[in-house]
């Protein structure tokens, strides 16, 4: 009973009921903790977790997690790849508030899987890959860089090269680059993982999302027309910048494409549900709010039609250079999202 309660949390959770699932998962703890089965309960204590970190609810999920460790710990002492694993999960929900915190887990968590699994295990390599993002918001680029660089090559070695993790460690290190300011060496790695992502993974959210990041990248170098191209591929996606490109494809002259971008907005305002959940596929951080957010985003309509009808005109004036100019113009440049999260969450929910 319990366990199918669980398992329908994680499919409820999968649709975003977040409501439901924290429902089902509590109700199958108390089944568990009355049968006195404490390995299962700190199971569902990390599928709970991993609902209310979904749900925004850091504080509850740090609480949960720390509950399932204490009880891994006493099942199976502390240098269990178990507890590790709960580590990883406390690291990935204290990133964003307590970067101390978290790298002070990370590393506890790496240790275990290095002494335990070996340092080529995916697990370990998915820790490791966490720790230099944590490294990373914490200053050191060049330290975070390289233990990047050490997770992708061990991802080819272990994985081979066409596997989503080495993806989201392409695009990891496309982040990494662009803060040093190549961007010529951003875009490769961009264009490597989008490729490796369109091989293996072609209906994942990471796919949309670093299509999207690569079509940024060449609209910021004043591509657009190759920005626009990329963008077309993720219509069918919900990702964070997704409605900053419509007015990349309105000035374009992409009327339809530009409006389906833009319609997306009642569902992504920051005070909506879309807006607020965070991603929680492998390799990916907590989405954030559009940096368009407010009545700028909620313009972003009215500004891609404007666009359309002007590179419309123009178009039929013949001055098609003219009109994306005009549209460069208007189409602000977009901050690139940040760089992936190694999530513990989809990783659970693998194995």
């Amino acid at each position: 009973m319990a366990a199918t309660l669980i398992e329908l949390g994680a499919v409820r959770r999968d649709w975003g009921d977040h409501v439901e699932a924290g429902r089902l998962l509590r109700q199958a703890i108390v089944i568990l903790e009355k049968h006195e089965e404490r390995s299962e309960v700190a199971h569902a204590l990390d599928g709970l977790s991993i609902e209310r970190s979904l749900a925004r609810d850091d504080a509850g999920a740090e609480q949960l997690v720390r509950r399932s460790i204490a009880i891994n710990e006493h099942l199976f002492g502390p240098d269990h790849p178990r507890v590790a694993s709960g580590l990883t999960r406390l690291a990935w929900i204290l990133s964003a508030a307590d970067r101390e915190g978290a790298e002070r887990a990370a590393r506890r968590a790496l240790s275990i899987q290095e002494r335990r699994l070996g340092s080529g295990h995916p697990a370990t390599l998915s820790t490791k890959s966490q720790l230099s993002l944590i490294i990373k918001d914490r200053g050191d680029l060049v330290t975070a860089e390289r233990m990047q660089r050490e997770v992708l090559e061990g991802r080819l070695r272990a994985l081979g090269e066409y596997h989503r993790d080495v993806a989201g460690s392409l695009a990891n290190l496309s982040a990494m680059s662009r803060l040093r300011g190549d961007l010529a060496g951003a875009e490769e790695m961009l264009r490597r993982s989008v490729d490796v992502y369109r091989k293996v993974a072609s209906g994942d959210i990471d796919y949309g999302r670093t299509v999207l990041e690569l079509a940024m990248l060449r609209h910021h170098r004043g591509d657009d027309r190759g920005a626009a191209n990329l963008a077309r591929e993720v219509l069918g996606f919900t990702v964070e910048g997704l409605v900053e490109m419509a007015p990349v494809l309105a000035a374009q002259g992409d009327c339809k494409a530009g409006r389906l971008f833009s319609n997306g907005l009642r569902q992504s305002t920051p005070e909506s549900p879309a807006a607020t959940t965070p991603f929680h596929a492998r390799g990916n951080r907590r989405a954030r709010a559009s940096p368009l957010a407010g009545s700028n985003l909620r313009n972003l309509p009215r500004v891609s039609q404007t666009l359309c009808d002007t590179a419309q005109r123009r178009r039929q004036d013949g001055i098609n250079g003219v009109s994306r100019r005009v549209g460069r113009r208007i189409a602000r440049r977009v901050p690139f999202p940040s760089a992936r999260r190694s999530s513990p969450q989809q990783r659970q929910l693998d194995e």
